[in-house]
């Protein structure tokens, strides 16, 4: 369920909880919406919900019961640069990785307009079907993964880690 624009206003930031689960190979789950883009399985909150209950909730959607668990990454995106109506504070969560039956039986839900596929993304050879912004949390997410260096969640300001951002006018650098 969408927010209608005089709601997001009313609250001054949007909130997002997407899941990052991968198939045996390493490949994370992503959905193609309706415009052909690709995304993490997850969305905007409703109310005052949890980030964690929308990337639940497209998960059981997909037909696949997986609990979301520890916080990859924290995405602070501010209104203004982007041109958005209100900022956004977007958690992705890993979900583990998927066994082979489990696998299987991830499917669209019939008569979804909101979905128009899945597919299990090579991080090498994705071909580029998602925001800016979208690539760089999908990358820090998949780095948070493989590198075994970061101790605790990566912070996130308009999709840069905050450690490689260059300081907002007001903080000390």
């Amino acid at each position: 369920m969408q927010q209608t624009a005089e709601r997001r206003k009313a609250i001054g930031r949007r909130i997002f909880g997407y899941a990052f689960v991968t198939n045996k190979a390493g490949h994370p789950l992503m959905v193609i919406g309706p415009d052909g883009h690709l995304a993490l399985p997850g969305g905007e909150t409703v109310g005052d919900e949890p980030a964690v209950r929308p990337a639940a909730y497209h998960l059981r959607r997909l037909g696949l019961d997986v609990r979301p668990g520890p916080l990859l990454l924290v995405d602070h995106t501010e209104a203004h640069p982007l041109g958005a109506p209100a900022g956004a504070v977007t958690f992705v969560f890993h979900c583990g990785t998927l066994t082979t039956p489990q696998e299987r039986s991830v499917a669209v839900p019939a008569r979804d307009p909101s979905l128009r596929g899945i597919t299990f993304v090579n991080p090498n050879h994705w071909y580029g079907d998602m925001t800016r912004s979208q690539q760089r949390r999908f990358n820090s997410a998949l780095e948070s993964l493989t590198t075994g260096t970061i101790i605790g969640c990566p912070y996130l300001w308009n999709g840069i880690r905050a450690d490689r951002a260059s300081a907002p006018a007001g903080l000390p650098h």
